[in-house]
């Protein structure tokens, strides 16, 4: 390649810049030197990184998104809304991207913003558990949540099908867990894969114990949410650990995991300290910052150029 590609730089991140939607982001920046690996039938970095974008991007509003999908190079584009849940399906030939939003959490963008923030919380809590389609149990929320739009989505996911796309899920947080139990109701032959970011348990040991599909599991070193619901939930997929530095793990022992992420408290508490002068807005918890989606979009980023794929000055 002739071109470099930079490190993206880690904002500070405070409780008035962590919510999405991110307009300054660029979205799916430079992604026409790093083509989605449609075909992949195990993990790709390079994947990892367009399906962070499209989680991402999955909280903003359908006149933002669309722009910025079409210019990523998908020709159609469905949004589907429901009481609590936001999908976006983004297909172009032989390939469609199925991203969900998480929970709305722009406190500060208005009534229709503090609305959607409590349907949302309603569907986190009801922690209830209600028998899954593949078996097992899962989270009552999720389900009535995904319920609201799925025979819509169903629909147009069997059409795309039918025009032989292969269909990859995606979302953070709240999201990361509609995307995980949509795939359970879709046979393995329908679902290519499913990377979720910082996405909360969704089902028990019997339910994850029975989940077949290809799944990427992504955690930034203390985020809360991907330690919840507690025990007995259970979690799903292939664990993609990125530490305090910001360095991905594919692999990580669990005593090296929990120094890890002994080092991030103190390096949050040391930034909480550092940038006091800016007021309370800074100080925010080191396992809710981690949680912030635009962190998980550029850390898979800068591992995916930092794996010597033209890094730049």
């Amino acid at each position: 390649m002739s071109k470099y590609f930079k490190i993206k730089p880690i904002p500070l991140i405070t409780w008035r810049n962590m919510a999405p939607p991110f307009t300054a982001h660029r979205y799916f920046q430079d992604c026409e030197a790093f083509p989605f690996e449609g075909q992949a039938d195990r993990f790709s970095l390079v994947n990892a990184w367009w399906l962070s974008e499209a989680a991402l991007l999955s909280y903003a509003a359908e006149e933002f998104a669309r722009p910025r999908f079409e210019n990523a190079g998908f020709d159609d584009l469905w949004f589907f809304s429901g009481h609590s849940t936001q999908c976006y399906v983004a297909a172009t030939r032989g390939l469609a991207l199925v991203a969900f939003r998480g929970t709305e959490c722009g406190l500060d963008q208005g009534p229709e913003a503090l609305a959607q923030f409590f349907a949302d919380l309603s569907v986190d809590l009801d922690i209830r558990w209600v028998a899954a389609h593949s078996g097992g149990r899962v989270h009552r929320g999720f389900r009535d949540g995904l319920d609201e739009i799925w025979p819509d989505l169903r629909v147009c996911l069997q059409e795309l099908m039918s025009r032989g796309c292969r269909l990859w899920m995606t979302g953070h947080s709240l999201g990361g867990a509609l995307a995980l139990l949509a795939a359970s109701r879709m046979p393995i032959s329908e679902v290519q894969g499913a990377y979720v970011y910082g996405a909360p348990r969704i089902g028990d040991r019997v339910f994850s114990s029975e989940f077949a599909h290809r799944v990427y599991r992504f955690v930034n070193n203390n985020d809360v949410v991907a330690h919840l619901p507690p025990f007995p939930y259970a979690d799903v997929g292939e664990l993609r650990y990125i530490d305090a530095g910001g360095t991905l793990h594919n692999t990580i022992r669990r005593r090296q995991r929990w120094m890890d992420e002994i080092q991030g408290h103190v390096l949050g508490l040391t930034e909480n300290l550092r940038h006091w002068n800016y007021g309370l807005s800074a100080t925010v918890p080191d396992g809710v910052k981690d949680h912030t989606p635009l962190l998980y979009a550029l850390h898979v980023w800068n591992n995916l150029i930092s794996y010597g794929l033209c890094v730049g000055p």
